[in-house]
């Protein structure tokens, strides 16, 4: 079980440090055991916009869809961002990939 948020004053909410680590395991029990955003809120005293993102992060990690520009929660995708950018420096060329509404974009520039 996650441990709970022991916030002094929920209305005056402090920046709370949350490593990668725990926004997997709070988006994996959103998406896996059905808990809400307010529980996990709740839980560890982030803000809603932060927990809906992780939980639609993970979602889309699930997918197989590597985020871009932000830290990929799971294992298997932050290996994929390393070998990309371990290829991106050996071949001295920057890689981006996005998703355009169903399509992937590569954007392949020479550094």
């Amino acid at each position: 079980m996650i441990p709970p948020y022991r916030g002094t004053n929920m209305s005056s909410k402090q920046r709370v440090q949350i490593t990668t680590q725990q926004k997997l395991e709070y988006a994996k029990v959103m998406v896996e055991d059905g808990y809400s955003s307010q529980q996990i809120q709740e839980i560890n005293g982030a803000y809603s916009s932060a927990v809906v993102r992780w939980k639609r992060q993970c979602k889309e990690e699930m997918l197989s869809i590597t985020p871009t520009n932000k830290t990929a929660l799971t294992p298997e995708q932050q290996r994929i961002q390393d070998l990309e950018k371990q290829l991106a420096r050996l071949s001295g060329l920057r890689i981006r990939s996005r998703d355009k509404r169903g399509g992937w974009v590569f954007i392949i520039t020479l550094t």
